[in-house]
């Protein structure tokens, strides 16, 4: 208690205010770490009954999200204790240097964030990619116009199993051979080699 009752009321305001947006910036990256809820963005989206979505941030460019509920909490955390600190100087510098301190920290976060996002991938395969591969057959194709069957082949560094068809009048066999050609919307057409 005794360092509480030496402290100035603004120097009792930083604290409060770093001390809390620490917190949540600590609890906002335990989450981030245990992968609970949306692990990288860290923001909210708010719905109305008018269907307009407002999203939680607000961003710049190509996903360079400066006002997320990350970057807000950056900005007190960091700012709360550069005023703090530099309060026991000066209570001007102290409101300038918090003010630049948080506001290089809400710049810093959004950047972290932006490089964060590029790492994630959605973990869905484009399939034209596949035209011009060789597959191996998995189930039998029946002839054209008479069903599809499935070919395994390694496509974007994964080991994948598309359906498959072909043009042929002949049924393509299990463990066949065959070339990609062409994408029927979430169909492959190859032919036998």
């Amino acid at each position: 208690m005794e360092f509480w009752q030496t402290l100035t009321l603004l120097q009792k305001i930083y604290f409060c205010i770093g001390s809390a947006a620490s917190v949540f910036l600590i609890l906002q990256i335990i989450t981030l770490l245990f992968g609970i809820g949306d692990g990288a963005s860290g923001d909210v989206d708010i719905s109305t009954d008018a269907d307009v979505d407002i999203d939680g941030d607000f961003e710049v460019g190509d996903g360079f999200a400066l006002f997320s509920v990350r970057g807000i909490v950056s900005f007190f955390a960091i700012g709360g204790w550069t005023g703090y600190a530099i309060s026991f100087a000066s209570v001007g510098w102290s409101i300038a240097g918090s003010l630049i301190a948080g506001t290089l920290a809400l710049f810093a976060m959004a950047l972290i964030m932006k490089g964060v996002m590029k790492l994630r991938s959605s973990g869905n395969i484009d399939i034209s990619k596949a035209v011009g591969k060789i597959a191996t057959v998995y189930l039998t194709i029946p002839q054209k116009g008479a069903g599809s069957g499935k070919i395994n082949l390694t496509l974007e560094e994964r080991y994948v199993e598309l359906n498959a068809i072909t043009e042929s009048d002949q049924k393509i066999p299990t463990g066949s051979h065959v070339k990609i050609t062409a994408v029927n919307g979430d169909l492959l057409i190859v032919e036998k080699i």
